[in-house]
């Protein structure tokens, strides 16, 4: 059932550690900025030049500076807003969100320390060293009653089954304070 339709697909190990990438020479010079070989230049011939670029801008003319305040104009006229208003507009919309983002932030930080004191006061509260309580007198008459019987009777232990149910029932009793008590 499985062997017939199941797929070989070949194992693919990656970062082989046995693999080593290999540079040309040539590659080596052009990055550390060296000359060409000149026995590849005299075997190949020329390299390629490589592509030229555009000349960088030059300052606009006199008329092209008039159009450009022209269609400024033109822009400014037609929708209402010059471009030092809108600068206007856009610092004080940004201002606005500043504003609104570090009150989130702090109240968030508020919330954040609110929370970090609450759960230290806890962890504080519940690593409070306990008072240690002294056992009740009548608790520990139990035990010796129990222990002074198991010692006399060392070849007949279960005669001494009252005195170990009065001390269960101290030890009850002592448990049942306590988780009254905390």
């Amino acid at each position: 059932m499985g062997a017939r339709q199941s797929k070989n697909e070949p194992i693919v190990i990656y970062n082989d550690p046995e693999v080593a990438i290999n540079f040309s020479p040539d590659l080596v010079r052009k990055l550390q900025g060296q000359p060409p070989d000149s026995e590849l230049v005299s075997r190949f011939g020329s390299f390629p030049t490589p592509p030229s670029f555009p000349p960088p801008r030059q300052r606009p003319s006199h008329n092209q500076q008039q159009q450009q305040q022209q269609q400024q104009q033109q822009h400014q006229q037609s929708t209402g807003y010059d471009s030092s208003s809108v600068d206007d507009v856009v610092r004080g919309r940004v201002a606005r969100e500043l504003a609104l983002q570090t009150e989130i932030r702090l109240g968030n930080e508020q919330r954040s320390a609110d929370a970090v004191a609450r759960e230290a006061e806890d962890l504080i509260r519940r690593q409070k060293i306990l008072p240690k309580t002294e056992p009740s007198p009548s608790a520990v008459a139990a035990v010796t009653a129990a222990t002074n019987c198991y010692r006399k009777n060392q070849s007949r232990p279960l005669d001494c089954w009252r005195e170990v149910e009065v001390m269960k029932l101290e030890a009850k009793k002592a448990r049942r304070n306590f988780v009254a008590a905390h």
